[in-house]
Formats: structure tokens, sequence, C-alpha cells
């Protein structure tokens, strides 16, 4: 389709080198001018922005995004704005929509689905919302508030009628851990809310948002305050209400307040009947409670009852895959096998791409027919195994079900004529989990410097040199530049030499590498070596090192030895956690 309208993209960026040329590859051939206006940047943005021919303004950064905005929106000079952040991404195939849109809009503006993502590459794990994305140019709409900033009308009241929604989506990297870390973007955030917060300390949106920035920080008391704060303030019919009112439940399940939970839930269902996500934390709720048929009854209403409307969706899938990967995670956690498979499937039907299924699937396969090789057949139906990508994908996915035997009967020649790091790991992990110590260590061996398999590699190398009784060199150890890694598998190798240990207590921050190395060696049933490391928890200044044992006991299927490490946390440390509760309950009288 022919676009016979011109667009303008409007974006403010700082630091922005990381995605800024996949935003703007996405959308060149939709735009006919970019205005990109930079507040600050210290890193390449303002080149890539060059580079693809943008308009490029300074502005000086007064800690309000609207009036950075309403800056940009100056400059544009075409029939149409779109509006972008240096972040985003433009969904290739929603580009006809978006053509056909732009031509044939009688509309002010458009409201687009940011799709905000949990992980850089996965396209299927992120969080929903509806933004403003499209504004005709006619200089009628500015954007007011600090942070988070809303259109409004210069000259005659809103009319929200004026501002359909639409099913394009547009995936934003924003709120990915790493980036927010990176440019401390909460820090940023939390200042600007809190002045806003000193003009009106009861805006229900300005309290929405600082629940979230609390929310992700992981204060969930703190965050679960300005919820309530912001859910007397607020009128249902606002934009936001839907996601404050699920926000508040989520912080209330997080605390385990799942009574209040449930009587949240039910009192948004009265403002929102068609707001699926909720009846889906419904489910939740009661599985967490242990009331698995309820839990099932429930997520099969979700099912029942589809996909939220555009306007109120939140979490993709709710009705589909992720309801029907629950029941089957319940089945299989009741042993019953054939029914967690049938689910399993089901939810593969819906969304192919989300791995856990598989996994799952071929767990269960195996619970049933106690053969590796078998169950790989049984998987292998649903992968290309022409195509080099999915033969990882799959060897990944039965790794991570313990299937190594299985991998390399069935898989073996395909993961060798991939080459690549994923399928060199693979096979080193696959052979070392079957004993095969030396031809491990050479497939280790073969990861570069640059992978990012690398340093785990270079960990199980030490590991075979340690079960195999070969000298381990101060340069084996110095391949590792992650501090704590390295200081772990040294005092492993201590431990194993039985050499006198002179450091004091490690902070808890080692106890996961340590759990991580303890896993490893437990996986070779060397049960000698195993216990003669367990004595490297004894160096980690932690009250959670026996609640962490009794999860690997656990994971390995010993489960009164994981009682009997709850049992001790509890007399010795007073602490115990929601799994290791569960696994206790469950595994008391085995």
């Amino acid at each position: 389709m022919k676009r016979e309208k011109t667009v303008s993209v409007c974006m403010i960026v700082k630091n922005e080198e990381r995605f800024l040329g996949r935003c703007l590859e996405s959308v060149k051939d939709l735009v006919d001018e970019i205005i990109v206006v930079d507040t600050g940047s210290k890193d390449k943005t303002v080149e890539i922005a060059e580079s693809f021919g943008a308009k490029v303004y300074y502005y000086q950064w007064d800690n309000s995004f609207a009036n950075a905005r309403n800056f940009s929106l100056s400059k544009a000079t075409k029939d149409w704005i779109l509006i972008l952040d240096g972040d985003d991404e433009f969904e290739k195939e929603d580009r006809e929509k978006f053509i056909d849109i732009v031509n044939n809009s009688k509309y002010d503006g458009h409201f687009f689905k940011t799709l905000s993502l949990n992980s850089e590459a996965d396209l299927k794990n992120y969080t929903c919302n509806l933004n403003l994305r499209l504004i005709k140019n006619t200089g009628e709409y500015e954007y007011v508030g600090a942070i988070h900033e809303q259109i409004n009308n210069k000259i005659k009241p809103m009319d929200y009628g004026r501002f359909p929604s639409e099913e394009i989506r547009i995936y934003h990297r924003g709120y990915i851990p790493a980036v927010t870390q990176a440019q401390n973007k909460r820090e940023r955030n939390m200042n600007i809310l809190r002045e806003e917060l000193k003009k009106d300390p009861f805006n229900g949106f300005v309290n929405f948002n600082m629940g979230n920035e609390y929310f992700a920080l992981g204060d969930v008391k703190s965050a679960l305050e300005h919820f309530d704060t912001g859910y007397k303030a607020m009128d249902p019919r606002q934009g936001y209400g839907n996601k404050l009112a699920l926000r508040r439940i989520l912080a209330l399940i997080a605390l385990k307040r799942y009574n209040m939970a449930l009587e949240a839930i039910d009192e948004g269902l009265e403002f929102y009947p068609n707001f699926t996500e909720l009846i889906y934390y419904k489910g939740e709720v009661y599985e967490k409670q242990k009331k698995y048929t309820m839990a099932i009854k429930t997520y099969e209403k979700a099912i029942e009852q589809g996909e939220s409307p555009i306007y109120l969706t939140f979490l993709n899938g709710c009705a589909t895959f992720r309801a029907y990967y629950n029941i089957a995670e319940i089945y299989y956690s009741l042993g019953d096998y054939e029914e967690a498979i049938i689910n399993y499937k089901k939810a593969i039907l819906c969304d192919k791409s989300f791995w856990p299924e598989y996994t799952g699937l071929a767990k269960s396969y195996f619970k049933i027919l106690e053969d590796e090789k078998e169950t790989v057949k049984k998987l292998k139906i649903y992968f290309d195994l022409e195509n080099k990508g999915e033969v990882v994908i799959l060897s990944m996915i039965l790794m991570e079900a313990k299937l190594y035997n299985g991998i390399l009967e069935e898989l073996n020649d395909k993961l060798n004529a991939v080459e690549t790091d994923q399928s060199v790991f693979v096979l080193g992990k696959c052979l070392f989990n079957t004993k095969e110590y030396i031809k491990a260590y050479y497939q280790f061996r073969r990861l570069p410097k640059e992978s990012p398999y690398y340093e785990l590699g270079i960990i199980y190398i030490i590991i075979i040199k340690i079960l195999t009784n070969k000298e381990i060199y101060e340069e084996d150890f110095d391949k590792i530049t992650n501090d704590v890694k390295r200081k772990s598998i040294m005092l492993m190798n201590s431990i194993a030499k039985d050499e006198k240990i002179t450091i004091d207590d490690l902070p808890e921050e080692y106890l996961s590498e340590i759990i991580n190395i303890l896993d490893i060696i437990l996986s070779t049933n060397d049960f000698q070596l195993f216990e003669k490391m367990l004595n490297s928890l004894n160096y980690i200044n932690s009250n959670k090192v026996l609640l962490e044992l009794a999860k690997l006991y656990h994971r390995y299927g010993y489960y009164s030895l994981a009682v009997q490490e709850i049992t001790r946390s509890f007399k010795e440390f007073e602490v115990i956690d929601e799994v290791t509760l569960d696994i206790f309950y469950k595994n008391l009288f085995i």
C-alpha cells in the first residue's frame, strides 16, 4: 500500500546508542522526517541519529518530559506525528495497518499497543499498555505532566473519542532491568515524581506511577502504600484505572495477602468485567493457596472468557497459553502426567514460542515413558530440525529437562553441524552429565572468550580436573573475570585438595554461585566429593544457606534431605520461605 500522507517521527533521547539504530531502522520507510531532540547524550546517540538523516535539536533538560516532548512536536512539519522513544521498535507486520490509518483516518490521533519487554530478545515476554503514538499535526495538542506525560487539547476540552485504540504494536526495551540500572531511570523517575507529589500528594496518577517505581525496585510495601492512595483517588473510568487496580492486586499477592487480593480482584471485576487478567491472577492466588481444583476452574474461566479487549490488555496469553501452561503445571505437580501433557499441548497450540511448555511436556513424557530417547522423539515433531536455530532451541529445552542421553542419541549429529556457542555448550554439558569427562573437557575448551558461556565453561573444566585428579593452574582461575565466580571455584578447589583455608566469611552474594557449583557436582552422583564440597557453605555469612541447600536437594529428588535442611533452617535461624514451606509440606511424610 502506498502512503499518501506525510509523517514526522518525533523523539526525545539521551544516551540511546544501544537501541536507537534498531528503532530508526524499523520506521525509516514509514516516515518523511525524523526529529530527534537530544537532552544531553554523551555516547554515539547523535551520530547514529544523523546517519539516518535525522534533524537533531538540543534541549536543556528541565525535569519535564512534557516540555521536551512539546519542543520536539514544535519542529515537526508533516501531516502526522509519530511519537517514539529511542528504545522502541515498530512491529514490521503492522506497517500496512499504519499506512492505512495515515491515509484514511478522520481522527485526531491514535493509541497503539506498547509491549514493554522483560528481556532484550524475547518478543513474547512483555506487559502491554496503550500509549498515544500518532497525532495529527494541527498544533491543537500538547503534552502535560512532568513524567508519564499525557496529551491535552490547548484550545477546547479534551475529547478522547477523537483518539481510538489500534492493534499496532511497538516494542519497548526501556525497562529491561539492565537498561534501567545502566541509565539510572528509576532514580530519575522517582525524583521527578517526588516533586509532583509535593504539589499534589493525593494525585491518583502520580501515586500510581510512584508505586510502579517502588514495585520495580522490590519495595512492595512502599509500592502498595502509593497504590492504595492512588486507588482511593481514582475514577475507574480513567485510562490508567484498570492498571492501577491490577498493580495493587499484584502487590497484595507479592506480600502474600491472598484473601485481600481475592477481595480486590472481585471488586476489580465489578469495574472491569471483561478484564481477563484479573481472573487469571485469581487462579494464581488459588494456586498459591494450594486450592488446586479452584485454580484449575478459574484458569478455565479465563480461557472461556477470552483475552481482554485492547483497552484493558496488560499481560499477553492470560486466556491462552499462560492459562493452559499453569493448568498443566498443576497436574504435573499432582502426578497426573497424562492431563499435564494434554494441557501443555494446548498451550503449544496457542503459542509455539513459549519454551517452558516444551520443557514441561518433555518432563511429563519422560515420567510416563521412562525412556530418554523415546521422549526426545516425542518432542522432535514440534521442531524443524533442518533449521539450525530450532535444533539449538530443542536441545536447550531438553537440557533443561535433564534428558542428556536422549540429546546425545538423537541430536548429536545435528548439534555438531550447528557450530554455535550454544551447541558447543549443550554438547559439553551433555557429555559431562553422562560422565564422558574427557570429551566434555575438549568440548568446553572450544568456547571462545567472547562467548556468554565461556566462564561457565571454564568452571566445568576446573570441576572436570577436580573429578579426574588433574593439576589446576593459576591461569585456569585467571580466565574467570567475575570475582564472585572465580573466588567460589577457588574455594571449592582448596576444599577438594584439603588445603588450609584462611578466608573470612563470604557475603551472601556468594551463596547462589556456590549452590550453582554444588549443583554441577551433585549432577555427577559423586556423593563423596559432594559431601566434601558442602563445607564451602560454612564460609558464607547468610541465614539462607540451609534453605538454598534444601532447594538443591529437592531438584534432584532427595526429598527427605530437603525436609531435613528446612527443619534445621527453622530451628537454627527461624528462617523459611514460601518455596521451602511448600517443599516441606509436600514431602514431610515421604
